[in-house]
C-alpha cells in the first residue's frame, strides 16, 4: 500500500509540475497584437483596390477569353 501511495504521489507531482502553460496551446507566436498605422495603410489600400477592381478584372478575363 505504501508503494502504491508513493507511486501515485510521484505521478501526481510529475503531472502537476510538468507544464506551466498547458492551456496556452492555441496562442499563435506569429500573431501581432499591436500594429502601427504605417503598417496598416498598405494593407488597407491593397484590400480596397482588390474589392473595387474585382468587377473590372472579371470583365478583362472574359474579354481576353472571348477575343482568343
Amino acid at each position: 500500500m505504501k508503494k502504491i501511495l508513493t507511486i501515485g504521489l510521484s505521478v501526481l507531482a510529475l503531472l502537476a509540475t510538468s507544464c506551466k502553460d498547458w492551456l496556452d496551446i492555441n496562442d499563435n507566436p506569429n500573431y501581432v497584437a499591436e500594429v502601427s498605422e504605417s503598417s496598416l495603410l498598405p494593407t488597407g489600400i491593397m484590400l480596397t483596390a482588390a474589392r473595387v477592381g474585382y468587377e473590372y478584372e472579371l470583365l478583362g478575363y472574359f474579354w481576353a477569353h472571348y477575343a482568343v
